[in-house]
Order: C-alpha cells, then sequence, then structure tokens
C-alpha cells in the first residue's frame, strides 16, 4: 500500500498521541528544534514526563515506523 506524506504525517500524529497529552500540531515541521523539544517536555504523558524529550520522540518514532511498515504489507 502506498502512503502520502500526509497520509505519513497522520500516522505521526497518531503515534505522538500514544506518548502526549495533546498530538503534534500540524505546524510541527515548520517549529524549531527547540519549539519541537519544549512541546514534547509540556506534552508528555505521565508515564513519559521524568523522559527526556528524546526519548520521547524515539518512543513515538518506533511506533510511527511499525505502523508504515505494517500498512504497506497490506
Amino acid at each position: 500500500m502506498e502512503l502520502t506524506e500526509e497520509k505519513k504525517f497522520d500516522l505521526l500524529k497518531e503515534s505522538s498521541g500514544h506518548f502526549l497529552t495533546e498530538i503534534i500540531p500540524d505546524t510541527w515541521w515548520d517549529m524549531s528544534e527547540e519549539e519541537q523539544n519544549c512541546f514534547l517536555n509540556e506534552h508528555a504523558c505521565e508515564p513519559y514526563e521524568a523522559v527526556c524529550y528524546d526519548e520521547v520522540w524515539d518512543y513515538i518514532e518506533t511506533l510511527y515506523n511499525s505502523m508504515v511498515v505494517f500498512i504497506r504489507k497490506l
């Protein structure tokens, strides 16, 4: 199955919702790295509040990549 860039970003937002109290905004790629890191720190779900923002991002990316692989196999 082919995924458009829009669908890939939708999957990334969906993945972020598993680790954050608010999904990443549509302006994510327009934000500076500092703004992104701040967003991750401010919106980490309770189990991830003590985790560094880069680890939270790794969790989001890992879930996202798993979802992409799964969908492409359909």
